[in-house]
């Protein structure tokens, strides 16, 4: 395969929203495999193209799928005699690892104030908004997001079943009455996800938790949900809601546990030293 036809993987790659890496050899000295050469790495794990197999190749992968769990590329010089990989032929090799990852894709159940909040915010860190709400467009409460998606519905639960929407998803269950968001919930906690969130009070959530653990669903797929929804940053407002929920799926994306990045040890004991 040549470096054109894997760029064109990519491209497809991106296109049908797949977060992939290409690792590229920069630079090389003494018995590299290959003086040249892209590998093409899915989420998934599969491949395509190739730095030179063998030891070299594994270790390209599994950094790739690293990297694309952190988001961010990175480029590595690596000793062939080394690194764990013990290679006969020696040599070094540097290689470049770019990370592409699809627009994350964010699913609103409920057109309401904290939704529309939510999605404008989300909006501006890259995510693409999907609403599904059963109201008229014009009975709203703001108006929708540039480039938002709309679904009116009869029936969440029917609607979202049917939707064709992507694995890996965010999913955010904000509608306007316990049983919406019951019915919601129950069509979400079967899909792949990589978030799902429900609003409400203690008492809300357990009233709702009991409904579907009374239709068989399980408990396990229940505590994977965050509920209470957001990270603890205090405010009430609708905008201020959003930002917590947000928050928290970025903390989820990323693999964070959305604590404070405070280190008070940093500020310098002695002027004199560099500690």
């Amino acid at each position: 395969m040549n470096d054109f036809e894997l760029m064109k993987l990519s491209l497809a790659a991106r296109e049908q929203g797949r977060d992939h890496a290409v690792v590229t050899i920069v630079e090389t000295s003494g018995s590299a495999p290959r003086k040249s050469g892209k590998l093409l790495v899915y989420a998934s794990g599969e491949a395509a193209g190739t730095v030179g197999g063998g030891a070299i190749e594994r270790a390209a992968i599994t950094h790739a799928l690293e990297r694309i769990r952190r988001g961010r590329g990175d480029y590595v010089d690596y000793d062939l005699g080394g690194h764990g990989l013990a290679m006969a032929c020696g040599g070094r090799m540097s290689l470049l690892t770019e990370v592409y990852r699809a627009q994350p894709r964010l699913v609103v159940c409920g057109a309401g104030h904290v939704g529309l909040a939510l999605a404008a915010a989300a909006r501006t860190v890259g995510f693409g908004v999907a609403f599904y709400d059963d109201r008229d467009e014009a009975a709203l409460p703001g108006p929708l997001p540039p480039e938002a998606e709309y679904n009116r519905v009869e029936s969440f639960g029917q609607a979202l079943r049917a939707a064709d929407i992507p694995a890996g998803a965010y999913y955010v269950v904000v509608t306007h009455g316990h049983a919406c968001d019951a019915e919601a919930l129950a069509a979400i906690l079967p899909k792949r996800a990589a978030y799902i969130g429900m609003i409400g009070s203690k008492t809300k959530i357990r009233s709702v938790y009991r409904t579907l653990l009374g239709q068989g669903v399980e408990r396990e797929a229940l505590r994977g949900v965050y509920s209470p929804i957001g990270l603890d940053i205090g405010g009430e407002t609708p905008e201020e809601i959003a930002v917590a929920i947000l928050a928290e799926m970025l903390a989820v994306r990323y693999g964070r546990a959305g604590g404070h990045l405070r280190k008070p040890e940093l500020v310098p004991e002695d002027l004199t030293t560099g500690d």
